[in-house]
């Protein structure tokens, strides 16, 4: 049975792939927290009882600030699964970023605690990393739930507003549920095979006026896309903490402009599946499977 350490573990990503690694007999988690005694750490405790009862599952601290915390943290284990942390934009280099510098730190915690393969979940901020297997993710369904991405017209009609072009071209992912799926098929397959490599872990493209013809063939309820101007948005963002605020707004601006230059034919569309044998959630099997509405709620 092979031990893998999960850096992230109470989030969306993280928790996925936990669910997703005990499933299989083949490994043991450990979960890495900053904080074990918080709830969201005991929440996934309770979820894994079983597996811990079993001496599969285990909530161990380690601290992304503090490097000795992690290389005790990793001690022992054979692989680390790490999704980096949000963190405000605010550096032009993406190598010099702490996102970066924080995935470097967990790389040299793993090398010195012996790990064989590391599987990082973010930018592609550590492509001159050797033997280090990237998955780069695609946005995100869940955050249709977001006020300015999705709305409800008084005469019922779900509305996709994402400030983009009509056919920009977009890629998405369930992160819980094909992150999961995917970190698994990487530890099953194996430094040999996708160490030094990059996966995007997306579904094919799919422009905002697609998804909502989507939406309505699937869930029989009308549906446009009506986009909301850029600087509409980004002006509510800024002046709104809980949307993010200024610094959220300037990372918002530079996804927005990038969606909106891709050229059509450009994306990646499955190109993972010859190495993985995983795909990434359609949007109309992620609905079915999840029973998401506009301005309703979702299975977790």
């Amino acid at each position: 049975m092979l031990r893998i350490a999960v850096i992230g573990a109470t989030g969306q990503q993280g928790s996925g792939v936990v669910s997703a690694l005990l499933k299989t007999a083949d490994y043991a988690v450990r979960a890495i927290s900053s904080n074990p005694a918080s709830a969201k750490a005991q929440a996934l405790l309770d979820t894994h009882k079983q597996a811990a009862q079993a001496g599969r599952f285990a909530l161990v601290h380690g601290d992304l600030t503090k490097p000795d915390t992690l290389r005790d943290a990793l001690q022992g284990t054979y692989g680390v699964f790490f999704a980096s942390p949000s963190i405000p934009a605010g550096q032009e280099d993406a190598q010099n970023s702490e996102e970066a510098k924080q995935g470097r730190g967990v790389v040299d915690a793993a090398k010195a605690a012996g790990c064989q393969h590391f599987v990082y979940s973010g930018l592609n901020s550590m492509k001159e990393l050797q033997a280090v297997t990237i998955l780069i993710p695609g946005g995100f369904y869940t955050n249709l739930d977001l006020p300015l991405w999705t709305r409800r017209d008084p005469d019922g009609t779900a509305v996709f507003c994402l400030p983009v072009k009509p056919d920009a071209q977009m890629q998405w992912v369930d992160e819980r549920f094909d992150m999961g799926n995917f970190v698994t098929a990487v530890f099953k397959r194996g430094p040999r095979i996708t160490g030094g490599k990059t996966y995007p872990v997306m579904d094919d493209v799919l422009t905002p006026v697609d998804m909502a013809k989507q939406y309505q063939t699937v869930t029989g309820e009308p549906a446009k896309f009506e986009p909301l101007a850029v600087e509409e948005y980004l002006d509510s963002v800024r002046t709104d903490p809980e949307m993010g605020g200024p610094e959220f707004a300037k990372e918002v601006e530079d996804w927005v402009h990038h969606i909106n230059a891709i050229k059509p034919g450009t994306t990646c569309t499955g190109a993972t599946f010859q190495d993985l044998g995983v795909k990434a959630t359609t949007f109309d099997n992620w609905l079915e499977r999840t029973g998401w509405r506009v301005g309703g709620t979702e299975d977790k």
